[in-house]
């Protein structure tokens, strides 16, 4: 069972299936997170409905989100680290293969996308939305 102030609610942008990660997405925002322990009972009708799939998407999530509370509003950061890092294993690579460059390709790559991905933060980001302002006095 999982209990949550409005304020926390509000705050929080949820879309598809993130609320598994609620707790997460109120902690990045500087919200306290704590657990309370309650007595839980066994299913007595029905069936689990958590299977392999759900597996998938549910790691798949769990990649996004890290991936948006740590360079949410800095994608550069992560996309032009792997992309550097690819390009400096390329040219490495290429001391005894010509032929492996496209390592560095591809490693530009990674950078080209940190700068359109920092762009589409920079235009769509509201500056209300990137702090939580608890009370103003």
């Amino acid at each position: 069972m999982k209990c949550y102030s409005r304020e926390v609610l509000d705050d929080i942008a949820l879309y598809g299936e993130r609320h598994r990660f609620i707790p997460v997405l109120a902690a990045a925002q500087g919200y306290k997170v704590g657990e309370k322990v309650i007595a839980h009972r066994a299913r007595r009708f029905g069936h689990s409905k958590y299977g392999f799939a759900r597996t998938i998407k549910g790691f798949l999530d769990l990649i996004t989100v890290w991936f948006q509370t740590r360079y949410g509003q800095r994608p550069q950061h992560f996309l032009g680290t792997v992309g550097l890092c690819l390009i400096v294993l390329a040219f490495m690579m290429a001391l005894f293969s010509p032929y492996l460059l496209a390592t560095a390709l591809i490693g530009v790559l990674f950078i080209a996308l940190g700068l359109l991905a920092e762009l589409f933060v920079a235009r769509t980001i509201q500056p209300d939305k990137c702090y939580s302002v608890k009370r103003q006095l």
